[in-house]
């Protein structure tokens, strides 16, 4: 995942499919046909101490960019702005695959790159071993 995504939207993901996970085994914040979670940036500042708060928001805006994280706000009150985020795993699907895709592609590009210039360097080869009558 940190290939596909960067290591700090990997890490952030996957705390928040733990989350999402662990809502699910206990039955609890399910809206809209999925469960949420839910976190202020200084609890998730507790969860990830190693990064400001700043670099947090960076991250999690990210990954609303890429359509990775659904945003939504469920609090009893209006004046509660705690974000709570459930992940898009149709789309984090389509970028594994796409990423799948395009190393088989790549592989597949080197291989026969490869086979191509071993057929050119054999042929130099055998050029240059032939001496013939002189």
């Amino acid at each position: 995942m940190a290939v596909i995504l960067g290591l700090n939207e990997a890490l952030i993901l996957q705390q928040v499919h733990y989350w999402l996970e662990s809502n699910k085994k206990n039955g609890r914040n399910f809206h809209e046909g999925r469960y949420w979670t839910y976190n202020t940036i200084d609890e998730w500042h507790e969860e990830f101490p190693f990064w400001s708060n700043s670099a947090i928001k960076r991250t999690f805006k990210k990954l609303r960019d890429m359509n990775l994280l659904i945003v939504n706000n469920f609090n009893t009150y209006q004046m509660d702005r705690t974000l709570w985020y459930t992940i898009n795993y149709e789309e984090l699907e389509k970028m594994i695959e796409n990423k799948e895709n395009k190393d088989a592609t790549d592989a597949t590009l080197d291989k026969n790159d490869t086979m191509i210039g071993s057929k050119i360097n054999d042929n130099d080869i055998q050029k240059n071993q032939w001496k013939g009558p002189i």
